[in-house]
C-alpha cells in the first residue's frame, strides 16, 4: 500500500512559459525534484516530501520571492507534529479557478 509524506510542500502554478520557467528555478532553488508532478487543466501541481514539519515550512519560507507572482497559485506546507497535523499556507488563489 503507497503511503503519502507525513509532511510536505505544495506548490500549485499556471502551466504557462513563465510557470514552466518558475517551476524549474524552484527545483534549483530547492536543490531536489518534488516527488510528484502533475499537470491538469492548465495547472501544475508540485509535491515535495519534507522529513517533518519546520522543514516543510522552510521549504516553503524559501519561496517567499514567487509570492507575489500571478502563475504561483498555492504554496502550503503540511505535517504532523505531537499526532496534529499542521498547515501553514504562504499563498492561496485557488478560488476562481
Amino acid at each position: 500500500m503507497l503511503s503519502l509524506p507525513n509532511s510536505e510542500l505544495y506548490v500549485w502554478l499556471r502551466w504557462n512559459g513563465t510557470g514552466k520557467q518558475i517551476a524549474e528555478e524552484i527545483i534549483d532553488l530547492l536543490g531536489f525534484q518534488p516527488y510528484e508532478k502533475s499537470v491538469n487543466q492548465g495547472i501544475c501541481d508540485l509535491r515535495w516530501e519534507a522529513k517533518d514539519f519546520d522543514s516543510a515550512v522552510q521549504l516553503a519560507e524559501n519561496l517567499k520571492y514567487y509570492l507575489d507572482t500571478p502563475e504561483v497559485i498555492l504554496v502550503k506546507a503540511t505535517g504532523k507534529v505531537a499526532g496534529e497535523r499542521e498547515i501553514l499556507t504562504l499563498k492561496d488563489c485557488r478560488k476562481g479557478i
